[in-house]
């Protein structure tokens, strides 16, 4: 019997449904709990940078004023509520944030400064 690799569960999680995930990976984990939680992680990474990937194009906010690192604070981007900013990098802003499912646990959520947001910068957060 073969067991699948943890990319081919991962490819098959993110397609489900997220309500659908946790039974999924819980059975493809098969008790293996770091499996398991490694893999949540994982998906949780991925969800996170999709719904930061989709924003509207540069042409549609010229207008509006600057976004400052603190108007995050409060926020809820994708399945993230933003509690407080922790840090600052070059490439980023850490901010720590609450993960409401699939489960509810504190993480850190770094967001891309503008001008960062290269392919090259985006493929080193999604690896």
């Amino acid at each position: 019997m073969s067991t699948a690799s943890d990319s081919q569960i991962f490819a098959h999680a993110i397609e489900l449904p997220s309500h659908q995930r946790l039974a999924y990976l819980e059975q493809a984990c098969a008790g293996d709990t770091r499996r398991l939680n490694g893999l949540l992680e994982l998906i949780a990474a991925h969800d996170a940078a999709d719904s930061l990937l989709q924003h509207r194009p540069v042409e549609e906010t010229m207008d509006e004023p600057a976004r400052g690192t603190h108007d995050f604070e409060g926020t809820s981007i994708g399945r993230y509520k933003v509690l407080q900013r922790l840090g600052e990098g070059g490439f980023g802003i850490v901010f720590m944030a609450e993960q409401t499912e699939p489960v509810r646990r504190k993480v850190a959520l770094k967001i891309i400064k503008p001008g960062m947001d290269t392919r090259k910068v985006i493929a080193r957060f999604e690896a």
